[in-house]
């Protein structure tokens, strides 16, 4: 039975696709839901007028998309995370926390549409991207920061200077006890 799509089917199609599923599954599940309607002559100027209204749909969210992207382009935002004595964070920042962060900025935006690579586990300044509609991918900046303020790792003492530094302090302390000893 050939049917036209008259709503995006997962894992058969896209509105005004013209379809031949089994009679079964037309009948008792995909007519009934108003997902399709029959391919016959008066259905086809039906198809082309779903596709004039698909395509008008798909404009008005290309331009809304691109009214939010001047709008959130260069948007800055800034999350401070606890990081550990050896300047390694505890978690990462994912897409969660960016859109947790917009929305308090007062951006509405689907977690889904911002674009990480790999979550982000160090501090330091990241463009992000989202993803808004098929042409629309403006650019926010996510400064990752520590409870501090800076976007800064801390410096690593090595070892060996921590050693180094240890005898010097303790070799002042014995000194300062000799000289009380020798006053008394």
């Amino acid at each position: 039975m050939k049917v036209i799509l008259k709503k995006d089917v997962p894992a058969l199609g896209f509105i005004g696709d013209i379809k031949e599923v089994k009679k079964g599954y037309a009948r008792n599940y995909l007519l009934p839901q108003g997902f399709v309607i029959v391919a016959d002559a008066k259905s086809k100027k039906e198809m082309v007028f779903l596709e004039q209204v698909r395509k008008q749909k798909l404009a008005k969210r290309e331009k809304l998309a691109k009214e939010f992207s001047s709008k959130i382009n260069n948007v800055e935002v800034r999350i401070t995370v606890k990081i550990g004595e050896d300047g390694k964070m505890f978690g990462s920042v994912t897409n969660l926390h960016i859109q947790r962060e917009l929305e308090k900025a007062g951006h509405i935006v689907d977690k889904r549409q911002i674009h990480v690579e790999e979550p982000i586990k160090t501090l330091g300044i990241y463009n992000i991207t989202l993803k808004l509609h098929e042409n629309v991918n403006p650019v926010i900046k996510v400064f990752v920061q520590d409870e501090n303020g800076s976007i800064e790792p801390p410096k690593k003492v090595k070892k060996e200077e921590v050693i180094a530094e240890a005898p010097a302090a303790e070799s002042a302390e014995t000194a300062d006890a000799k000289s009380e000893n020798i006053a008394e």
